[in-house]
């Protein structure tokens, strides 16, 4: 049963690699902490809307912006 649920998520897997390495780039240079990136990642499920945040704060943008920008992201996922 364990080898089934592995060979099932296996390519999932595969395309989380590599965004989870441009995140934590990403959150590495935004100076970010871990504890602040873990929270991050489990408040927003749309990866691009991790990415937009990052850098909308990265250049001050106001957060009412930051916000819209980040739930319009988001909204995608209700379709």
């Amino acid at each position: 049963m364990r080898t089934t649920a592995i060979k099932k998520t296996f390519p999932l897997a595969i395309s989380a690699i590599p965004f989870g390495i441009v995140m934590g780039t990403s959150t590495f240079n935004a100076q970010f902490d871990t504890i602040q990136m873990l929270y991050m990642n489990l408040m927003m499920f749309a990866g691009a809307s991790q990415l937009a945040f990052i850098e909308l704060f990265l250049v001050n943008s106001p957060n009412l912006i930051i916000l819209i920008s980040c739930l319009l992201i988001n909204s995608r996922m209700f379709l």
